[in-house]
């Protein structure tokens, strides 16, 4: 839901009212906080804040820009300017909120490329405050920031914070230990993560009560998945959600299953087992102002099946459950699956299996080329702390479970997994 313009009043009298000594940003990697007083100072002159690299001076440098009505992109966990200031600089402290709401920048992200070749998608504050919920109830919330910044989750997650005047809690890139301490200490009520994010912490004996409100995304949600929430956090409302950086949050589940809710029924649908989205819930993938060139460069680096006069089709594989009303599953991309001598595995339907043993804390599947199958079925697997890895055992048990030709036929133990940069499983690197 945009925000309306009522609720940018409220948010100015909120600021006039409120301590601004209450905590902002928490970073333990850095082992620094930073308060909304120096959040709010930092705003006009984010150039001077030292260690520029860092979290906390990303976020005053995509906020400044905002208020400022600057273009602007994110490339590399950077903040870049494209344009310079076409607005009034930040007068005073108590507006940034209105004026960030009320921004006309456009800002440049760049796609996961999960979904394709990586290419830029351009969002504006509404539509990346869109999913935004504001009010009473939200004021002592606490976020963890387990996505990058540049990342739309990321942005997604400080959005909604910022508008609830809400601490953030930076979980991303620390080892699970810290993780544990961190959303000890602050007392987190809401995360957002990858299920891959879960895993890692899973494996050490915590739960956290304090949490209300988790939500995965980005990869497959099993039932183990939710079997280790409710340990975790006993407390939360668990939700699975499918996004796309170039629409945002679209889908939830119900467990595994999804739905097309009613306001979406007639712009998404399956088209030969893969999920269609329609052009209209697309953010811009051209920018109105560039030029003809510019606009059929883009259109040749990507491939036929994503750029469709009403239709994108994103490649991700369902199973459908039932078809009236329509439910399905994802399975797994389209060029994950393995080829085994004509039979198709779903390396994430085998991961599942596998994770559910008490030795396996993670395991990636994926196919080698051969010359007689034209793929075998091979697996990288993290093996739980205190446990013994003994793939024959392991084969016998799959023997149950699965088809032969989906068994893998190499195990490999390793001490981790490769992850993307914005904290999913990455198949890619596992394979090279």
């Amino acid at each position: 839901m945009y925000l309306k313009k009522e609720q940018l009043l409220r948010f100015e009298m909120s600021s006039k009212n409120s301590n601004n000594q209450h905590l902002f940003f928490v970073d333990p990697a850095l082992d620094r906080t930073y308060s909304y007083a120096q959040f709010e100072s930092d705003l006009r002159n984010p150039q001077g804040i030292t260690n520029a690299d860092s979290p906390y001076a990303v976020i005053c440098q995509l906020v400044a820009n905002l208020v400022r009505h600057n273009d602007f992109m994110f490339e590399n966990g950077k903040v870049t300017t494209a344009s310079g200031p076409v607005g009034s600089e930040l007068t005073s402290h108590l507006d940034w909120r209105s004026s960030m709401l009320a921004s006309r920048s456009t800002i440049r992200l760049t796609t996961s490329g999960t979904t394709g070749k990586p290419k830029f998608v351009f969002h504006t504050i509404k539509s990346l405050t869109r999913g935004v919920r504001t009010g009473r109830h939200h004021e002592n919330d606490v976020w963890a920031l387990a996505y990058p910044i540049g990342h739309l989750s990321g942005i997604q997650v400080l959005f909604q914070a910022l508008c609830n005047r809400n601490t953030i809690v930076k979980l991303f890139g620390l080892p699970p230990k810290a993780s544990h301490l961190a959303i000890a200490r602050y007392g987190l009520t809401h995360l957002s993560c990858t299920p891959t994010f879960l895993k890692l912490l899973a494996g050490r004996a915590h739960s956290h009560p304090t949490v209300r409100r988790l939500t995965t995304g980005g990869e497959s949600c099993e039932k183990s998945t939710t079997q280790m929430v409710s340990r975790l956090f006993p407390n939360a409302k668990h939700r699975n959600i499918y996004a796309l950086t170039e629409v945002g949050n679209l889908l939830i589940a119900n467990g595994e299953e999804f739905s097309i809710p009613a306001n979406l029924q007639s712009l998404v649908k399956i088209m030969n087992g893969s999920l269609a989205i329609h052009q209209s819930l697309m953010a811009n993938a051209i920018k109105p102002h560039e030029s003809r060139d510019e606009n059929e460069n883009f259109q040749s680096n990507h491939s036929s099946h994503e750029i469709d006069t009403e239709w994108y089709v994103t490649g991700d594989l369902v199973e459908v459950i039932s078809d009236a009303p329509l439910t399905f599953k994802f399975l797994a991309r389209d060029d994950d699956i393995i080829n085994v001598g004509g039979y198709k595995v779903v390396p994430q339907q085998v991961e599942a299996k596998l994770i559910a043993f008490p030795a396996i804390q993670q395991a990636v599947v994926f196919g080698k080329k051969n010359s007689v199958t034209g793929q075998l079925v091979v697996c990288n697997v993290v093996v739980n702390p205190g446990y013994e890895f003994d793939p024959v055992t392991i084969r016998q048990q799959l023997a149950e479970l699965l088809p032969r030709y989906a068994i893998p036929r190499v195990f490999t133990v390793v001490d981790s997994l490769p992850m993307t940069s914005t904290g999913k499983l990455s198949r890619r690197d596992v394979e090279d």
